[in-house]
């Protein structure tokens, strides 16, 4: 599957090269991402939800972020399409407010929590449809398919005390074996004109990632919203 990805990518590459190359642009795009998590009782995405870590813990909120590279090729006035390749993270968070942990220090455990970070790089597909374009600026929508290779991840444990304070324990990073999930990303955009050969992009996006589990016991739905900033150079 590797492959396939990497021939794909190759042949997107060179064919927007092969233009003319007045409608050629490289950027650079980073975003802070707020992302949620839902988990389903399969490793398919489907089926009952359900909640791998136990009763009583509730998901909570965490943020992630990405950064990438990409080439984007004008068809026509109104579509242009990208290909690139982006770094992001993402993961879930839960909390607890009962512990089973016992004492530590002479302190009382009186809840619990876990984080986890996931690591990604993407091969997105994009597809910018312009619905509005001026001289200066353009409106557009964008959807993009993003075979998305899974690197590492790393994961915080969190004890609460009655006396208000907090213990973070880190557990030893997990790498590999590189392995691919399906993720989607959609937005609208909007496209500035800032001289010739310059122009910057703001695009506040959904993006959906699925993860199972090693086992295959149960997968999660990591869900990203962010806002997408670029800077983008005519070549």
């Amino acid at each position: 599957m590797r492959v396939y990805i990497f021939v794909i990518f190759l042949f997107c590459f060179s064919q927007m090269f092969s233009q003319d190359p007045s409608n050629l642009w490289v950027g650079f795009t980073g975003s802070p991402d707020l992302v949620t998590a839902k988990y389903f009782d399969s490793p398919s995405g489907f089926g009952p939800n359900t909640n791998p870590y136990g009763d009583g813990f509730n998901k909570q909120k965490r943020i992630g972020g990405s950064f990438g590279f990409f080439v984007s090729r004008t068809i026509k006035k109104r579509l242009s399409l990208q290909i690139g390749l982006q770094y992001f993270t993402n993961g879930d968070r839960i909390k607890s407010d009962t512990a089973s942990q016992a004492p530590v220090n002479g302190l009382v455990v009186i809840g619990e929590g876990f984080e986890t970070h996931y690591h990604w790089l993407a091969v997105p597909l994009k597809v910018n449809y312009s619905f509005v374009v001026t001289p200066k600026i353009q409106l557009y929508a964008t959807a993009a398919i993003e075979p998305t290779f899974y690197l590492r991840e790393s994961k915080v444990t969190e004890f609460y005390f009655d006396n208000g304070g907090k213990d973070r324990n880190n557990v030893p990073e997990k790498f590999g074996p590189i392995q691919i999930r399906p993720s989607i990303m959609v937005a609208p955009g909007l496209r500035m004109k800032l001289s010739y050969r310059w122009i910057a992009t703001i695009e506040p996006f959904f993006r959906g990632t699925l993860h199972w589990s090693d086992k295959l016991t149960y997968s999660s739905q990591l869900n990203s919203f962010g806002v997408s900033l670029g800077i983008w150079k005519g070549i």
